[in-house]
This record gives structure tokens, C-alpha cells and sequence, in this order.
């Protein structure tokens, strides 16, 4: 998940880097002129602004009106070179969204498998101790009996206690 997490946030910066090179060669084209219809064409808001939406919204919309607004131009164009650098980095993007996505899914899995796991040893431990219950009664030992198979206090508190050994413990018997 860490990483699937890390590498989205690679290719967001990548694509960021590229979206941010290609605003100021098309700003370039259009003569320093933001409200230019040429400018417009690729970017309704500033760059700026434009790489700061959700990176899933970024890619889609390099990829269906970006890239299909660059197509449009002249083979001689300053932009075209942009094209295969966009298109890259915008489909990485979207697979390492993909992959996180699905990372995130086979988490929720193995979480719902541990839970399933526990569910299961808890019936297995209610089983085991109802028979011990019966082998008490059965034999006339308290209740206390069955109960001496199964540790007390909760796991957390257990795990959580260090076990200090005191000097008496350290002395050969």
C-alpha cells in the first residue's frame, strides 16, 4: 500500500512537471495572451490550477481534450513534441492510480480474512470451552477448571506488559 501510494505520487509530480512545461509553451504560442482562444484550446484555467484538480481528472482531461486539441495543430508546431511525453505520463498516472486502487482492495480482502480467521478461533475457543465445562461437571471440579486452560485479561494487555525478571528470578535454584 506504501508504495503503491509513493509511486502515485511520482507520477503525479511527473505529469505536473510536463502539464507545467507544456502551459508555458503554449502560452508562448499565444503570445503571452492567457485569454487567448489558441490558449483555451488546452487550458480553461490557469496550469497552475489545472494541475492542482485530482490527479484521476488531470489525466482524463489531458488525455481526451489535451492531446486531442494537439493533434489538431500543424506537423511544424512548437507543441507537438508534447505529445507522446503527455500521453505517457498521463497513462502512468492512471495505472498507478489502478494499482493503488487495487492495493487498496487486497488490503480490504486480507482484512476481511483475518476477521473471518478470528471469527472462526473465537467459535473454536467457546467450543473447547463448553467441553471443558462438561468434563468439570462430569468429574465434579469447579468451574475455575476450564477456566485455568485460557489466559486472562486481554491479549492487548498481555502483549503490551514487559516481563521484567526480578533478582530472585536471576538466582540458581
Amino acid at each position: 500500500m506504501t508504495r503503491s501510494e509513493a509511486v502515485v505520487a511520482v507520477r503525479d509530480v511527473q505529469l505536473d512537471v510536463i502539464t507545467m512545461r507544456f502551459g508555458g509553451a503554449a502560452l508562448l504560442e499565444a503570445e503571452q495572451d492567457r485569454k487567448s482562444a489558441f490558449f483555451r484550446r488546452f487550458f480553461t484555467v490557469a496550469p497552475s490550477t489545472f494541475v492542482r484538480q485530482s490527479l484521476r481528472k488531470q489525466c482524463e482531461k489531458t488525455l481526451k481534450v489535451v492531446l486531442a486539441e494537439i493533434e489538431k495543430l500543424p506537423a511544424a508546431s512548437t507543441l507537438k513534441p508534447f505529445v507522446d511525453k503527455l500521453r505517457g505520463r498521463a497513462e502512468a498516472a492512471v495505472a498507478a492510480l489502478d494499482a493503488r486502487n487495487q492495493a487498496k482492495a487486497d488490503r480490504h480482502l486480507s482484512s476481511n480474512d483475518v476477521d473471518e480467521w478470528k471469527e472462526g478461533i473465537n467459535r473454536l475457543r467457546l467450543t473447547t470451552y463448553a467441553e471443558l465445562l462438561k468434563i468439570a461437571a462430569e468429574k465434579s471440579y469447579s468451574k475455575s477448571w476450564a477456566d485455568t486452560f485460557f489466559r486472562e485479561g486481554t491479549s492487548a494487555q498481555t502483549a503490551t506488559e514487559p516481563v521484567v525478571p526480578t533478582p530472585a528470578d536471576l538466582t540458581p535454584a
